[in-house]
């Protein structure tokens, strides 16, 4: 069991693989980003793919960024996917320890991510990430539009 980063010429190989992991969570967003627009990201190296694999298959998989604020530096989560959830602890220390060192070796302060409830409460428990704010949403229509 290891964690890999997927570098862009290798996306083409194995994103018929990843693409489904990846879409199960942004299911959950609002239609603001899709898998298509990640692995644009990704094709350009403006994002970073890590898959977590075994000789055998691949289990779950992480897309994020480095976003870079007036005062600090940021790795963020766009869209983490398992392929089975409740495999998620056995998994979670390789995830842990693979994102911290892309966040140090990049110069990076902290780490966040968008998250349902559940993976942020075993994101909390196990790892000692903080919960630090929740973001909630209300889709807006223009006046006259059904």
């Amino acid at each position: 069991m290891r964690v890999s980063r997927v570098h862009p010429y290798n996306l083409p190989q194995v994103w018929h693989l990843v693409k489904p992991l990846i879409d199960k969570p942004l299911e959950y967003n609002n239609g603001e980003i899709l898998s298509t627009d990640l692995l644009e990201g990704l094709m350009l190296d403006n994002l970073i793919l890590l898959a977590g694999h075994s000789e055998e298959d691949l289990e779950g998989a992480i897309v994020a960024e480095f976003v870079i604020h007036p005062q600090k530096k940021e790795l963020f989560i766009l869209s983490w996917g398992m392929k089975n959830w409740t495999g998620y602890n056995k998994w979670a220390d390789l995830f842990e320890q693979a994102l911290i060192g892309l966040a140090l070796d990049n110069g990076c302060n902290y780490m966040s991510a968008w998250c349902r409830k559940g993976l942020a409460k075993k994101m909390v428990t196990l790892h000692g990430w903080d919960h630090s704010h929740s973001i909630v949403s209300k889709q807006v229509q223009p006046i006259g539009e059904n």
